[in-house]
Order: C-alpha cells, then sequence, then structure tokens
C-alpha cells in the first residue's frame, strides 16, 4: 500500500481582517525530518502530533490553535480548535486547565486526524498570540473564533503539512 508523503513548509500567516499581527511565533513539531518532511507514520494518528511555539509577544493573554486542511472545499475543513489557552502555554500539551476545545468540521469537540484518502491536501497548524481571553461560545466554530480574533492578534505562526497524492509519493521520495 502507497502512503501519501508529506511536506512541511513554515511560513507566516495572515487572517483576512486582522491587521494587528505584527510578530511572528516560531512554531515547533518533532513530527519533521531534517528534510523537512512528515514520516508517514505521522499520517493518520488518532491524535495532533506534537506542537510547541516561542515565547509571545508583551500583553499576550492567550493561543488560540486551529488545524485545517484549506484544499477541502468549499471553505476547508476544520480538524481541530482549541483556543483560550493561557499566555504562559507553549506547547498544546498537557492541555492546560481553562483551555477550550472547538468545533471541528463534523461539528465534534475533538481532533479530526490528518488522513487523506485522495488528492492533494494542505494542513496548517496554526497558533495565534491574543490580547484578549475570547468568550465562551455554545457553538465555538472556526468562523465564530476569527470573528472574535479579530483585531486581537499579537503575533502568529503556522506549519503547512502537504501532501502528494499516493501516485506521485514513490516517485517524489527518490
Amino acid at each position: 500500500m502507497t502512503r501519501p508523503l508529506l511536506v512541511v513548509v513554515a511560513v507566516a500567516l495572515c487572517l483576512p481582517g486582522v491587521a494587528r499581527a505584527t510578530g511572528g511565533l516560531e512554531l515547533r513539531s518533532p513530527i519533521a525530518d531534517a528534510a523537512g518532511l512528515l514520516t508517514v507514520a505521522h499520517a493518520c494518528r488518532p491524535e495532533l502530533a506534537p506542537l510547541s511555539w516561542s515565547a509571545p509577544p508583551p500583553g499576550t493573554r492567550s493561543f488560540v490553535v486551529m488545524v485545517e486542511d484549506g484544499a477541502a472545499q468549499p471553505s476547508g475543513f476544520v480538524h481541530y480548535v482549541v483556543y483560550n489557552l493561557p499566555a504562559s502555554t507553549l506547547a498544546l500539551e498537557p492541555m492546560p486547565p481553562g483551555a477550550i476545545v472547538g468545533l471541528n468540521g463534523r461539528g465534534e469537540r475533538a481532533f479530526v486526524p490528518l488522513c487523506p484518502q485522495h488528492g492533494l491536501h494542505f494542513y496548517s497548524l496554526q497558533v495565534f498570540a491574543l490580547d484578549v481571553m475570547l468568550p465562551s461560545f455554545a457553538a465555538p466554530t472556526r468562523d465564530r473564533l476569527r470573528s472574535a480574533m479579530a483585531g486581537h492578534v499579537l503575533a502568529a505562526g503556522s506549519i503547512v503539512a502537504t501532501t502528494l497524492p499516493p501516485n506521485l509519493s514513490a516517485s517524489a521520495r527518490k
């Protein structure tokens, strides 16, 4: 069975309508090898791979973490959302008290594994440093959180993991 090859690229992230993002957060994840490739062992796992980030700028009160597949239509698929991580938090594990898991693309408060069945996918692991704690929403969707974040992002960073279709993965490794 041929499995998809995942490629990691670090990029700066800007959200539409969030003009206050002034600095970058450096994200780190041990799932990438020295060449920036994710090993096959990290695809289709039932838990999110470890993720940590650099110290935030002064004034940070909370973090938001979003994991999305930008290739899914019509507006991307949400794999995971966590918000109100305290400013002292520099990694997702262990989950700190007070952090709230939002709704994924299935409407559940859980992580959906990054497990592409076909085609090209762009998985974006995003972290935002905010100058506020967000309200506790009854249905904390990505869009609702993005609206609440507008004007409050002090810094952001992301890691984008791109999957190649399985038929290209073997030739890409040569």
